[in-house]
């Protein structure tokens, strides 16, 4: 099976990995965002992307990905 990242330049390898870092990243957040929620503690500072993700941590909401090259 070929692999698309083995036709990209070492900056574009990069650049994914950065990007897929970043997902990683939000997804974590939200997650304790979420959880933070859940338990009951009262924060005066509501996130509107976390508070829209909730659904996906309490198992509400799918999760679908989408990805393109361009």
């Amino acid at each position: 099976m070929h692999n698309w990242t083995e036709d990209l330049s070492d900056e574009q390898k990069k650049q994914v990995a950065q990007s897929i870092r970043a997902i990683y990243e939000l997804f974590s957040q939200a997650r304790a965002y979420s959880n933070t929620v859940q338990a009951g503690v009262d924060t005066a500072k509501r996130d509107i992307r976390f508070e829209a993700m909730r659904g996906i941590f309490e198992r509400s909401l799918p999760v679908m990905v989408t990805a393109s090259t361009r």
